[in-house]
């Protein structure tokens, strides 16, 4: 059991809005605590995360990979008109020059 001092304002607002939607203000502050705290704890590193992150969505489904390769373009394309909108294409081309290498 955890116990804590809030700003009266705010106690305030937390009784109002409990008695809004018909709940003790105990179970209303419990409960947007739980919705705000993260879902895991943050330990590993972003690597872990990814690694987590592709065996969660691992899939064989020739047409669900080729669906998240079709997004994964489009994603692109999005970025890069966004960026030469702020840019300009000359700006854009000229990145894309310098990071080429050469002979290519």
């Amino acid at each position: 059991m955890v116990s804590i001092s809030l700003p009266l304002e705010v106690e305030e607002k937390l009784q109002r809005e409990a008695s809004r939607r018909g709940v003790r203000a105990e179970d209303l502050a419990a409960r947007i605590i739980a919705d705000n705290l993260p879902a895991h704890e943050a330990t590993g590193s972003l690597a872990d995360l990814f690694a987590t992150w592709e065996r969660e969505d691992h899939t064989t489904d020739p047409q669900e990979i080729s669906r998240r390769e079709k997004e994964a373009e489009e994603l692109k394309r999005a970025l890069n008109r966004n960026r030469e909108e702020m840019e300009g294409p000359e700006r854009v081309q000229a990145s894309y020059d310098r990071k080429r290498p050469q002979g290519i």
